[in-house]
């Protein structure tokens, strides 16, 4: 995927991110960082749902890149679905072993949890 497809989300310029990544899609719809970035462009769009689909589809297209679940817990929480992020939560945590998670990844998702839980 071209750097500038990134530089969308970004520079903030979701709805061109969303079409560029949709376009990646249509050429190869199993790869995994066009889903997993067309999911970013849905999140800074408040488009939870949509980043959810997209998400569940990279994962497993990833090999369940521990980054592409953190992702996806953080749109779990985003659309509020907690009880699902809190599982993929506890599974990167079982698994965390150098190589395959790190704490980046598994404080992705407590960020998620505290950003959602403020007034």
């Amino acid at each position: 995927m071209p750097i500038w497809q990134k530089l969308l989300v970004l520079g903030h310029h979701y709805d061109e991110a969303i079409l560029q990544s949709r376009k990646t899609i249509e050429m190869d719809p199993n790869f995994a960082l066009a889903h997993n970035q067309l999911a970013q462009a849905y999140l800074q769009n408040h488009m939870y749902e949509e980043a959810v689909a997209e998400l569940e589809k990279a994962v497993p297209l990833s090999g369940n890149s521990p980054t592409f679940v953190a992702n996806l817990a953080r749109a779990y929480v985003a659309s509020g679905k907690r009880s699902e992020a809190e599982k993929l939560l506890n599974d990167l945590k079982k698994r965390s072993n150098p190589g395959y998670s790190n704490a980046s990844e598994i404080a992705i998702i407590y960020v998620s949890f505290g950003i959602q839980t403020k007034p």
